[in-house]
C-alpha cells in the first residue's frame, strides 16, 4: 500500500469525524458533573473511559518512542480505580493530556 495513503488514513482515524465524532468535539461542552455517572447500558463512566484512553494512548506513544518502555500491567494499570474525577480541574487536566498525547501520536504517524 502507498505509504502516503496509509499515513493519511491513520491521521483520519486519529482525528475522528468518519466513524465517530471528531475527538475534540467529544470533549467540548461535555457536562463534567456527569463524568462519574454510569449510563445503564454502558459498563464504564465517562471518567473511566477517558482515563483508560489516556493511559492506553500514553502507553502506545511511549512504546513508539522508547525501546526500553515497559507497559503497565494489563488490565489493572490501564483502568483508573476511581469512577469519577475529584474536580472539573482534574477532568480538564486529563482531557488536555489526552489531546496533547494525541497530537504527539499524530506527529509520529
Amino acid at each position: 500500500m502507498n505509504e502516503t495513503v496509509l499515513r493519511g488514513q491513520r491521521m483520519a482515524q486519529l482525528e475522528g469525524g468518519q466513524a465517530s465524532l471528531p475527538v475534540r468535539e467529544i470533549f467540548e461542552g461535555f457536562p463534567v458533573e456527569r463524568a462519574g455517572v454510569r449510563i445503564d447500558s454502558i459498563r464504564h463512566t465517562p471518567w473511566k473511559l477517558l482515563e483508560h484512553l489516556r493511559i492506553a494512548q500514553w502507553d502506545i506513544v511511549q512504546f513508539a518512542i522508547d525501546p526500553a518502555h515497559s507497559s503497565p500491567p494489563w488490565p489493572d494499570e490501564h483502568w483508573p480505580r476511581k469512577t469519577s474525577p475529584e474536580s472539573a480541574d482534574e477532568w480538564m487536566a486529563s482531557v488536555d493530556i489526552f489531546l496533547s498525547d494525541l497530537e504527539h501520536e499524530k506527529e509520529l504517524a
